[in-house]
């Protein structure tokens, strides 16, 4: 899901029309926020049960000060290098995260 959030946010960039867009978007969306809950799981089950409430804080912490460090990047990449470039980019991390992330995760399984 994660790398499939990165080909549809890669699709957004390399789509001209706006009709297009709008169909691709509710799909980079989908694919976002499918992977939330499988991640969650993973990590609820990787700790012990007296630990869960502390991860699960922990992990909404961490969560939102990325949100909140990739909002103020990419807003200031946007302003300074467009949409296309900056979302290009964006593409790019997410894809390398994701395979990053699986590649991480086998060697933990």
């Amino acid at each position: 899901m994660q790398f499939m959030t990165a080909v549809a946010l890669g699709t957004l960039v390399l789509v001209p029309a706006g009709w297009a867009a709008a169909l691709i978007y509710p799909l980079y969306m989908a694919f976002q926020y499918m992977s939330g809950p499988g991640l969650f799981s993973m990590l609820m089950g990787r700790v012990g049960e007296h630990e869960r409430g502390g991860a699960s804080a922990l992990n909404f912490v961490v969560s939102s000060l990325a949100g909140m460090l990739a909002a103020f990047a990419g807003g200031s990449a946007i302003s300074r290098f467009g949409y296309p470039a900056t979302m290009g980019v964006a593409a790019a991390l997410a894809a390398c995260a994701a395979l990053l992330f699986r590649r991480l995760i086998q060697d933990k399984t």
